[in-house]
């Protein structure tokens, strides 16, 4: 008698969407546990990288270590990393790394995708995926270009761009994550940085599909 070695356990679109989140999770709590995301140069509490890379992938904002203090620019760059998968759905990466290498997005793929849009149906979601991928992208190097106006001018080029597209990214994902320590305080009398942050905090919660439906509704 032979025993198959292969799995027979078989999941559907819900509890493949469940594991993928607890895996980048995990591997995003992980990343930031080491040495190098701290500013420190010392591993961080394996609980508050877990915290943190639970926070930003669910994109909540909640906090048990400064952002702007504790982690080095590489830990923020993951921090980062996992607002954007958070935001637009781990799935949405997984089709764009699948179109990238050439691969056939298969049926059973289709059907978690349906299941993470909440769409009706199957056809035509891999386009729209990549509509949603191309105009988001588009929004936030937009917010970026004009949040730079900003920072450049006062953190230098390097800093001030990579602070421009962290906030950026975390609006339009709704995150809720800044590099200041204090929110948006410092800026409250700078009407295009609290503008450009409003727009994409809007823009990026009513989501391509909804913008979509506004875009095409003839009353």
């Amino acid at each position: 008698m032979q025993f198959s070695l292969k799995s027979k356990i078989k999941l559907n679109g819900v509890q493949i969407l469940a594991l993928g989140f607890l895996v980048v999770i995990f591997i995003g709590g992980t990343i930031l546990s080491l040495p190098i995301s701290s500013s420190s140069g010392k591993p961080t509490n394996f609980l508050d990288a877990i915290f943190t890379s639970t926070s930003a992938v669910c994109v909540t904002g909640l906090v048990t270590l400064d952002t702007s203090t504790h982690w080095s620019t590489f830990g923020q760059t993951v921090i980062m990393t996992l607002i954007e998968v958070g935001g637009l759905g781990f799935m949405s990466f997984a089709v764009l790394i699948s179109l990238i290498l050439g691969k056939k997005i298969t049926l059973r793929e289709r059907l978690v995708m349906q299941e993470a849009m909440n769409t009706y149906s199957i056809q035509g979601l891999v386009k729209m995926v990549q509509y949603v991928l191309v105009f988001t992208v588009s929004v936030q190097f937009f917010g970026a270009l004009l949040l730079s106006t900003q920072f450049v001018p006062e953190y230098g080029i390097a800093k001030g761009t990579f602070y421009s597209v962290f906030h950026s990214i975390s609006a339009f994902c709704n995150a809720g994550f800044d590099l200041f320590g204090k929110s948006l305080v410092g800026y409250s009398s700078n009407s295009v940085v609290i503008l450009v942050i409003s727009a994409l905090i809007i823009i990026g919660g009513l989501g391509f599909t909804v913008l979509l439906e506004i875009y095409e509704f003839k009353g």
